[in-house]
C-alpha cells in the first residue's frame, strides 16, 4: 500500500547511464546540467480506487498523474510527461500525492523513465 507523500522506487531498472538514478531511493540526482524529459506510467490493483502520483523537482511538485480503476475497470493505468531544465545537483522523484485514495501498485506494469535532450 502506498502512503501519501512516498517516494515510489522504480527498482527494476534496465539502464542507467550517467548512473543519476538510485533504485534504491527512488531519486534521480542529475549530473549533466541540460532539458529533460521525465515519463512516468503507474499501474493500480484494486477496483474503485485512484492513486494520483506527482513528479518533483527539489522538493516542489512539477507534473501530476492520475492512475485510477472504476468497480469495472479493475486496473487503471496513468502516465505523465514532464520536460525540465536542471541544474547539477537537483534532485527528481516520483511521490504518491497527499490526496491519494489508497491504492496498491503493479509494481510489474509501473515504469520510469528520464533523458537529456538538450545541453
Amino acid at each position: 500500500m502506498t502512503r501519501p507523500t512516498t517516494i515510489i522506487p522504480f527498482s527494476d531498472m534496465k539502464t542507467n547511464i550517467g548512473t543519476g538514478y538510485d533504485a534504491k531511493t527512488g531519486i534521480f540526482t542529475c549530473n549533466t546540467p541540460g532539458a529533460y524529459v521525465f515519463l512516468w506510467s503507474i499501474r493500480i490493483a484494486e477496483p474503485g480506487h485512484g492513486l494520483e502520483t506527482q513528479i518533483v523537482l527539489n522538493g516542489a511538485t512539477v507534473g501530476y498523474n492520475t492512475s485510477g480503476g472504476g468497480d469495472n475497470n479493475p486496473r487503471g493505468y496513468g502516465s505523465a510527461t514532464v520536460t525540465l531544465y536542471l541544474q547539477e545537483g537537483d534532485e527528481v522523484w516520483v511521490r504518491a500525492a497527499a490526496r491519494s485514495i489508497g491504492a496498491s501498485i503493479v509494481e510489474y506494469y509501473c515504469m520510469f523513465t528520464g533523458f537529456l535532450i538538450h545541453i
